[in-house]
């Protein structure tokens, strides 16, 4: 996490197309695809190629 409002997650196993990571509580916008995710559980096989990195960001946190 970056913050109490961002979490960055890189795949960090070499090959590796997806991981598995963890959103605390509340809702969280995907950077890249603009989809609002519910968090408080763990995201399973979360799609994360290796050109992509997955960042959420809690819904209403302004973003410069």
């Amino acid at each position: 996490m970056l913050g109490p409002d961002v979490v960055v997650a890189p795949v960090l196993t070499k090959g590796a197309l997806a991981r598995d990571l963890y959103l605390p509580q509340g809702r969280w916008l995907d950077y890249r695809t603009k989809k609002v995710v519910v968090g408080g559980g763990w995201l399973r096989a979360y799609p994360a190629p290796l050109d992509t990195l997955p960042v959420f960001v809690r819904e209403g946190t302004p973003i410069p």
